[in-house]
């Protein structure tokens, strides 16, 4: 499980629209671009964006080409080679939006940490742990799997957090493309143990 509390600053890219789900409860949709930098200059990240008619109705504001910040729920879904961001906004600002795309807030992670955690020093002499973590989907007759790399600058990481154990994280979300990949990683405020329950969900 990967969910995110964030503020998405953007560009509409596809125009709002209402529509109804299947039990007649009605929703708007479209879609925001994100400029994100990369090693060799920036990169284009979609993400679609959901929110409820009770709210949020008036879809002559949400035209392409409209730059706003939206906050809300972001969640992750990888099909294959293919990472989507859906985000389940709550609010909307069309003022005083900010000239630079941006992804910002935090993290909750559940799942599985790697075969190895590294203790390493910056160039002040302090140490730090670095990590990665994977979560798991269950999908049709298989899995999809979406890795994190954490980094731990507080030494909250004790002696009961081993590689491949399953643990609860807290933290910061840090988006970024690296020859033009996504990747995911987030600086930790908290970390525990997590132990599953049995038929919550098809996520951890």
């Amino acid at each position: 499980m990967i969910k995110c509390e964030v503020s998405v600053c953007g560009t509409i890219n596809k125009e709002a629209i209402i529509r109804t789900n299947k039990d007649g409860k009605s929703f708007m949709s479209f879609a925001m671009n994100i400029v994100l930098p990369t090693t060799s200059g920036s990169k284009v990240l979609d993400v679609s964006v959901l929110c409820d008619c009770e709210k949020n109705n008036d879809v002559s504001k949400f035209c392409i080409g409209t730059r706003l910040n939206a906050s809300g729920t972001l969640l992750f879904k990888k099909r294959g080679e293919n990472l989507y961001l859906n985000l389940y906004a709550e609010g909307f600002e069309f003022e005083n939006v900010a000239a630079i795309d941006s992804i910002k807030g935090s993290m909750q992670f559940r799942g599985k940490l790697g075969k190895t955690i590294e203790e390493k020093t910056d160039k002040k002499g302090n140490k730090y742990h670095t990590f990665s973590g994977v979560s798991s989907e269950k999908v049709s007759d298989g899995f999809e799997y979406i890795w994190i790399s954490f980094f731990d600058f507080s030494q909250v990481l004790d002696d009961a957090i081993k590689p491949e154990t399953k643990v609860e994280i807290e933290g910061t979300l840090d988006l970024s493309f690296f020859k033009d990949k996504l990747t995911i990683s987030s600086r930790i405020k908290s970390v525990s143990p997590y132990v599953p329950v049995a038929n919550t969900s098809n996520q951890e």
